[in-house]
């Protein structure tokens, strides 16, 4: 690999940590349950987050995105 290719690969691969690193993290704090359509409130583990239906005590867990290629 020649000298400049070099930096190309670096540069590419500079850019897309950068990249990875403006992702905004955007989230409810309520949405509607699917369930009874009443308002799911965000609550938190230790480590997880879930949605919580007070009305007819449905539970929605999340997924965390593992962003790394």
């Amino acid at each position: 690999m020649t000298n400049t290719e070099l930096e190309k690969s670096t540069e590419i691969k500079n850019s897309q940590i950068e990249h990875t690193r403006e992702i905004p993290v955007e989230i409810n704090h309520e949405i509607e349950c699917p369930r009874c359509y009443a308002m799911m409130s965000l609550c938190s583990d230790f480590d997880s987050l879930f949605y919580s239906c007070e009305e007819c005590s449905f539970i929605l867990y999340t997924i965390k995105k593992n962003n790394l290629p």
